[in-house]
C-alpha cells in the first residue's frame, strides 16, 4: 500500500485531509461555492489553479506572536496516518 493515499473526491479532500478551518476557507471560496469545474486530480497535479478569497483566509489565519502566523493546513487525522 502507498504511504500517502491520494484523495479521488472533494468530499474526502474536506472530510479527511484537510484542517476544518483549511476546509471552509477553501469551500466556501467563490472557486468552489457552485460546484468545482475540475477534479481533484486536476489540481494536485497543477492543472488548476484554486483561487481563494482573501475574506475567508482572514478565519484561517491564527496569530502565534505579533505578525507570526499560523495557517493549519492539513487534519490530524491525516498528518497521524
Amino acid at each position: 500500500s502507498p504511504l500517502l493515499h491520494k484523495p479521488t473526491s472533494w468530499q474526502e479532500v474536506q472530510n479527511r485531509v484537510l484542517d476544518p478551518r483549511a476546509s471552509r476557507a477553501i469551500f466556501k471560496s467563490h472557486f468552489f461555492r457552485d460546484g468545482p469545474d475540475c477534479t481533484v486530480d486536476d489540481v494536485l497535479s497543477g492543472k488548476v489553479t484554486v483561487d481563494i478569497d482573501p475574506s475567508q483566509l482572514e478565519r484561517w489565519l491564527e496569530e502565534e506572536m505579533l505578525d507570526v502566523y499560523l495557517i493549519p493546513l492539513l487534519s490530524r487525522e491525516f498528518c497521524d496516518e
